[in-house]
C-alpha cells in the first residue's frame, strides 16, 4: 500500500455542488465540494469490502517507493508507455499527506449541499467499472 490521504467525494456530488454555487453562492465566494477525508490504509479495507476483493495489508516502505518510481520513469523514457507511479506523484504523496482535510460545512450551510456515503460512490464505481469491462469480478486491476 503506498502513502497517501484524500478528501474522497463523488463525482455527482462535485457536479451538484458547481450547480448549487452558480445558483445559490454568493459572488466572489469559494466553496468547497470535498468528501470524507481517509488515508490509504482506511480506504482500501472498505474499498475491497465493496469490491469483494483481497487488498493489500501492509504499507510499502518509502525507499522501495522511491527505487520502483525511478526504474518505472527510465522503462517509459524507453517505451514511451505510461507508468503507475512516478517520482513527482510519489513526492507529492509524502509532502501532502494528512494535508488533505477540508471543510465542507460552508457548502453544505449555504448551498444545501449533502454529500453521499462513501460506500454509496465506491458501490456505484465499482458497478460502473465492471459493467464497462474496467475489471474483473475478483481483481480491482
Amino acid at each position: 500500500m503506498i502513502p497517501g490521504s484524500f478528501s474522497i467525494v463523488d463525482a455527482r456530488d462535485v457536479a451538484l455542488a458547481h450547480i448549487a454555487a452558480a445558483r445559490h453562492g454568493r459572488r466572489g465566494e469559494r466553496y468547497l465540494a470535498a468528501g470524507r477525508h481517509m488515508t490509504m490504509r482506511e480506504l482500501m479495507p472498505v474499498l475491497g469490502r465493496m469490491a469483494g476483493v483481497k487488498t493489500p495489508a501492509r504499507q510499502i516502505p518509502l525507499p522501495f517507493l522511491y527505487t520502483l518510481a525511478a526504474v518505472q520513469e527510465i522503462y517509459a523514457r524507453l517505451t514511451g508507455r505510461p507508468i503507475l507511479l512516478s517520482m513527482a506523484t510519489l513526492r507529492l504523496l509524502v509532502r501532502e499527506q494528512d494535508r488533505t482535510r477540508f471543510d465542507h460545512r460552508k457548502s453544505e450551510q449555504e448551498l444545501g449541499l449533502s454529500f453521499r456515503a462513501l460506500e454509496l460512490t465506491i458501490a456505484d464505481t465499482v458497478a460502473w467499472y465492471r459493467d464497462h469491462g474496467g475489471f474483473e469480478k475478483g481483481s480491482l486491476l
